[in-house]
């Protein structure tokens, strides 16, 4: 699908100005993650089986 037929010809500024902002948003969080493993060491694979777990009984997963 085109993004003019999804938002309108006057909307396709608008769409792509979110679209740059998420992209933006995602490269931060990356780059904290980069810094936090490089500062703290990645997380284990118990440190990550233990965080999923407590977000599955938050949003139910």
């Amino acid at each position: 699908m085109r993004i003019v037929d999804r938002v309108g010809p006057g909307g396709v500024s608008a769409f792509l100005n979110e679209a740059a902002q998420v992209q933006l948003a995602r490269a931060e969080a990356y780059e904290l993650l980069d810094y936090l493993d490089a500062t703290y060491g990645a997380p284990t694979e118990a440190e990550l089986a233990k965080a999923e777990a407590e977000l599955g009984e938050v949003f139910g997963w």
